[in-house]
């Protein structure tokens, strides 16, 4: 069984197993940020930080634009069809 990223968490949160908060963006136009995000392209396969599926972004207008890349061509020879938003959250 091949699961996105955020169908995972999903399942993960029903357990009861405390996962950041996000939410997901189908469009650039979805991409609401209020502060420092990471962005994560939703494919079925594994190295999306090093091909640029991955990324930092401090504002919504960052954030856009960065979206607006990674929605515009395929990662890993899949189309991006939904990015997973997440607050950036310190790793202990």
């Amino acid at each position: 069984m091949r699961l996105f990223e955020f169908e995972a968490k999903t399942l993960l949160k029903g357990y009861g197993i405390p996962i950041p908060s996000g939410k997901m963006a189908y469009s650039v136009n979805d991409v609401h940020i209020k502060g420092p995000s990471v962005l994560k392209a939703q494919i079925p396969a594994g190295g999306r930080g090093k091909a640029g599926g991955v990324v930092f972004v401090i504002d919504e207008k960052e954030g856009r634009k960065e979206a607006s890349r990674i929605f515009g061509a395929p990662l890993r020879g899949y189309p991006v069809g939904g990015l997973l938003i997440e607050d950036q959250i310190p790793i202990d």
